[in-house]
């Protein structure tokens, strides 16, 4: 695909693709940007955010969340 076609198509987009676009690429980075897991962890979830967006989000916000905290673990 030359550069002109790939500029014709991305100019041709309109506001919902965008919104959408951006909508999908917001988990991942929500990933990277956490201080829940570090390493190996974190570039498994960012690849499973990438490919399930929000709902490998809300998984990883389940399996992450700090058991000491009295937000996440009432008694």
């Amino acid at each position: 695909m030359s550069p002109d076609m790939l500029m014709t198509q991305v100019s041709s987009m309109g506001l919902g693709e965008w919104l959408f676009l951006i909508v999908l690429s917001l988990p991942p980075l929500f990933v990277i940007w956490s201080k829940r897991v570090h390493g190996g962890k974190k570039v498994l979830w960012v690849v499973l955010t990438g490919l399930f967006s929000w709902l490998a989000y809300v998984a990883f916000v389940i399996a992450t969340r700090d058991p000491k905290d009295p937000r996440t673990n009432p008694e």
